[in-house]
């Protein structure tokens, strides 16, 4: 057996306790793992998800815009929407010129009524339910960028968004109640040390 010249021993010690030396120094200058507990990255989800407004529908015409008086077999606007909105309470008819009708929010729709333009009504504030993860896709001196995984629901969600109609005319809102701690959403996240935000474009909905 050859044996081993004990200086050369001694130097293939010394080189390995530097390559560990090395390594430890590398783990120490990265960024800290964010805990999937983490206050302020949980704010910064909910705020997109929350302006993101996946949790509305939206009014096919502008207020006291005049329609056919059997606007619900009407395409363009879509006159299902309309009768659906009726039906639940959110606008009602009103007489128009020529025979026509249109249309102006009832005091539950004004309550709904989320002031843009062309109107929507929205019900249940979006809100992150669970982080399934949390992986570190760059990280360097005092930055991070994150890929989260997250499932949401929605709390206070009112009696019409659960109506047939509403469900039928607006298959994506009800998507968004129906899969509730379900369906699992994906966003990049960014520090810089002082706080997170979203990375655009990059959507809510998968």
């Amino acid at each position: 057996m050859e044996r081993v010249n004990g200086k050369r021993l001694v130097a293939s010690v010394v080189a390995l306790a530097a390559v560990f030396a090395l390594t430890a120094c590398g783990k120490s200058s990265e960024a800290p793992k964010v805990a999937l507990d983490d206050k302020d990255l949980i704010n910064t989800l909910n705020n997109f998800i929350q302006a993101d407004q996946q949790n509305c529908v939206a009014m096919p015409i502008a207020f006291n815009t005049a329609v056919a008086k059997d606007y619900a077999r009407l395409t363009d606007p879509n006159g299902a929407q309309l009768a659906a909105l009726v039906k639940v309470g959110l606008i009602a008819e009103a007489p128009a010129d020529g025979g026509q009708v249109q249309f102006t929010a009832t005091d539950k729709g004004k309550d709904a009524y989320d002031g843009n333009t062309p109107p929507g009504f929205c019900s249940g504030t979006p809100e992150v339910d669970k982080v399934v993860s949390n992986t570190v896709e760059e990280t360097a001196d005092n930055y991070s960028r994150d890929k989260v995984v997250f499932t949401t629901k929605l709390d206070g969600v009112a009696d019409w968004a659960k109506d047939d109609a509403i469900r039928q005319q607006y298959p994506k809102f009800a998507t968004l109640i129906d899969n509730q701690g379900k369906e699992q959403h994906s966003l990049e996240i960014e520090s810089r040390g002082q706080g997170w935000r979203v990375l655009e474009p990059s959507p809510v909905a998968n």
